[in-house]
């Protein structure tokens, strides 16, 4: 997984090659061979950019000038000179108001401010009960009139989770060939709401 400025967490030493852009708070990028998906967190979406450098990275200065001006325009990339720091940014009742949570704000394109609560949220947690609270999730979600979508229901699950006293992880992982996306949720290492272990075949991409 990378962190917002591009830089690898578990690679080896970072491009010597300088570049006039940083990535902005709202991207979070993963290199999947040659290629970098990147999550626009408060566009909501994805874009897939070809990467040229050997090894690949996922360094600004590793695109080239069009996907370095198309990642500007977006939003993703910003002019080094402009560079901000990010800001600091159990019972039936809670869960179905966990998921509306998630559904309201994925509806509103707000999926950057249920990460933000989410992170707040965890800062404050505490570790206990956490088989109760998730059975009592698996409960009563039924009742919300909304069919299973796992980014919806591991926003839902992670704020019950995290209102309940747990701190759990919330994570999107991507793939490519093809591109796709999912989410899950993992307490204590263990993922919670995948029991077909798709998770395992995606590369996290970001992790509250």
């Amino acid at each position: 997984m990378t962190r917002r400025d591009g830089a690898p967490h578990d690679r080896g030493a970072p491009s010597l090659v300088m570049s006039d852009y940083v990535w902005t708070g709202r991207a979070y990028v993963q290199a999947l061979g040659h290629v970098a998906i990147i999550l626009d967190l408060v566009g909501d979406r994805y874009f897939r950019v070809a990467l040229d450098t050997s090894p690949p990275g996922v360094a600004p200065a590793e695109f080239n000038a069009a996907a370095q001006e198309r990642l500007s325009d977006a939003g993703l990339l910003q002019r080094r000179d402009r560079r901000r720091d990010p800001a600091p940014s159990h019972d039936a009742f809670a869960v179905l108001h966990a998921c509306a949570w998630a559904h309201l704000h994925l509806r509103a394109k707000r999926l950057h401010h249920a990460i933000a609560q989410l992170a707040y949220l965890k800062a404050l947690g505490r570790e206990d009960k956490g088989i109760e609270a998730r059975q009592a999730f698996e409960k009563w979600r039924p009742l919300y009139p909304h069919d299973y979508v796992c980014l919806i229901d591991s926003l839902a699950l992670a704020r019950y989770l995290l209102r309940s006293g747990m701190r759990p992880d919330f994570v999107i992982g991507v793939r490519d060939a093809p591109f796709s996306a999912h989410a899950w949720v993992a307490l204590d290492g263990e993922v919670v709401n995948d029991r077909l272990g798709q998770w395992a075949s995606y590369h996290p991409i970001l992790a509250v």
